[in-house]
């Protein structure tokens, strides 16, 4: 099988590159800044850029490129990730016609949103209350547009949280409060979260750019066991070796606290993102691809966080 994977430098595309490398594929590593090795080509700007350009004679397009979920104010404007992870989806789908004979655009859970009365699932109706979220779900929609009655099949990945070693996101920032000895609030205990260790969801894409089956659907894969935040903590805690510290706190009292270190100037502070993300719920609940390809996690979540935690993490 020959792959192109365009973000191939960043955090999940390198991983999963490396890992179709060890599956045998031919593979084809796409970004912007691409070493002059055999094997890699320049990724054109996601900004207007010509993406025709690229290599797109391959049995699948898997595409990680864009930019990655901040939050104020480290975050981009919206109008900046609509074009970078939105309307940039839409020109690769169009230029992939007739070339490639499968996309497969690894979306994310934000694409759907917080806050449903439910678990999510990919028949949830998306409601993303982010411009990071609202990008993706355009994204998603204008691939199927640019797709629809081409021979060419469309295959979407709304990944959960990942997490790793030296993965970006929530769940390796709650591993950097826990070792430093932080308090965790108990109101995260309300807090339900679904995670995906690297190394499973790169298994759940590499298994979906194989099973045929999944044309023009969405899946949602993550760890079949979905705990609240402050069992995650307790997990990661005891990985790492040290004593869980939990700190009698409401929600309320959470939301204050956040509010005033932003009024103080402290907004972007890792204190105050990691407030602000330990109160989000984002429950999920797909089997489609273990219903349909039989997939059963290579790793799981105990053996994700073991892997993610229980070395030394980098400096953040």
């Amino acid at each position: 099988m020959r792959v192109l994977v365009t973000g191939a430098s960043g955090y999940l595309g390198s991983a999963f590159a490396d890992a179709c490398d060890k599956q045998g594929f031919d593979v084809i590593r796409a970004a912007r800044n691409a070493p002059s090795t055999p094997g890699w080509v320049t990724m054109p700007s996601l900004d207007g850029g010509r993406l025709d350009t690229l290599p797109l004679d391959v049995d699948v397009v898997v595409h990680f490129a864009g930019i990655a979920h901040r939050h104020p104010p480290d975050a981009p404007d919206p109008a900046t990730y609509r074009r970078v992870n939105g309307e940039a989806v839409g020109m690769l789908a169009r230029a992939c016609r007739g070339r490639a004979k499968t996309l497969v655009f690894v979306s994310s859970v934000a694409a759907v949103g917080a806050g449903h009365p439910g678990p999510i699932t990919p028949a949830t109706h998306p409601m993303p209350a982010t411009p990071y979220g609202q990008a993706k779900l355009l994204g998603e929609r204008l691939a199927a547009e640019a797709l629809q009655g081409e021979s060419m099949a469309l295959r979407i990945v709304r990944l959960s949280a990942v997490f790793g070693a030296r993965a970006p996101g929530a769940v390796t920032q709650l591993g950097h409060w826990i070792r430093q000895g932080r308090p965790v609030p108990s109101a995260c205990v309300h807090a339900r979260r679904s995670v995906i260790g690297v190394d499973d969801a790169v298994d759940a894409i590499r298994v979906t750019c194989l099973e045929a089956a999944l044309n023009n659907r969405v899946i949602m894969p993550c760890a079949h066991e979905t705990l609240d935040t402050l069992a995650l903590a307790q997990r990661i805690a005891a990985v790492c070796g040290k004593r869980l510290r939990v700190m009698p706190c409401p929600r309320t009292a959470l939301v204050a606290g956040e509010t005033c270190l932003r009024k103080m100037g402290l907004g972007s502070s890792s204190v105050a993102r990691g407030l602000s993300r330990l109160l989000e719920s984002c429950e999920v609940v797909d089997d489609t691809l273990q219903r349909i390809a039989g997939w059963k996690p290579p790793c799981g979540l105990d053996e994700g966080v073991r892997r993610a935690f229980g070395t030394s993490l980098p400096d953040h």
